[in-house]
């Protein structure tokens, strides 16, 4: 049976002055929020869920992917806590909400998490080992590598379900960006939970190859090149094949 893949757009059109988040102009943001809807629909097979929490609805422009099931829209106003905790205490409370309200996401297989503006250009890549047989859909994929300062990148992994609600999720009252506790060091500890309880952790063979803009400092994100490259296939084939996922993290 073909496994359960869906992609978790989070987002947050009006930031309404969140802090450390330079990209504050809502209909920039809507727009960029369109755009990689689209491409995704348009790119992949995957059924999506998009997540809204400034109660933002633009779903009638998408009404006839919303109406095959291919798309799953959902809006909430989940931004009024304070500002100084920052965007990832949003966004992780956008995937607390996501499996509260979305049809889908309980029975998936697999939840490949994006922030939802930005396009992953090889998501494809990236994605097709989940189809693998001997997957058995414990694995969570990330891109740590060997990392000293305790954190994974948040914009992209991919996890079962399980992982969102019972590791990652407990964690999310301690994200606080004024007292430097963000999404990404939580996540972190999440992953190292996960592999205590005798899980797995995937280290992706290829980098991230992301068009977009990164909304905390407004830079362009740039294209990998041939040493990001080579340095990521190295780096995974360390930790996937020769380490097998022992000892990679601060445990």
């Amino acid at each position: 049976m073909k496994k359960n893949i869906i992609i978790l757009l989070t987002a947050c059109i009006n930031p309404n002055g969140m802090c450390y988040t330079v990209l504050q102009d809502s209909k920039v943001r809507q727009k960029q929020y369109e755009e990689a809807l689209l491409w995704y629909l348009n790119n992949t097979d995957f059924k999506i869920v998009f997540v809204e929490n400034t109660d933002v609805n633009f779903s009638g422009k998408f009404v006839d992917y919303i109406n095959n099931g291919r798309l799953e829209y959902i809006n909430f106003y989940g931004n009024d806590y304070p500002k100084n905790m920052g965007k990832g205490y949003g966004e992780a409370n956008i995937i607390n909400e996501s499996f509260i309200r979305s049809k889908w996401l309980k029975n998936a297989d697999y939840v490949i998490k994006i922030t939802g503006r930005l396009i992953v250009l090889n998501i494809n890549v990236l994605t097709r080992d989940l189809y693998n047989e001997k997957n058995k859909n414990n694995k969570v994929y990330c891109m740590c590598g060997i990392n000293s300062e305790s954190t994974c990148p948040s914009y992209f992994f991919i996890s079962p379900p399980l992982f969102l609600l019972n590791y990652f999720l407990k964690y999310k009252d301690c994200i606080n960006d004024e007292k430097s506790v963000s999404f990404e060091h939580i996540l972190y500890k999440s992953i190292v939970d996960w592999l205590n309880s005798k899980n797995l952790y995937y280290e992706f063979y290829y980098p991230i190859s992301i068009k977009g803009m990164c909304g905390g400092n407004g830079i362009e994100y740039k294209q990998p090149g041939f040493k990001q490259y080579l340095k990521s296939f190295l780096r995974g084939l360390y930790i996937n094949v020769v380490k097998q996922n022992k000892y990679i993290f601060n445990m």
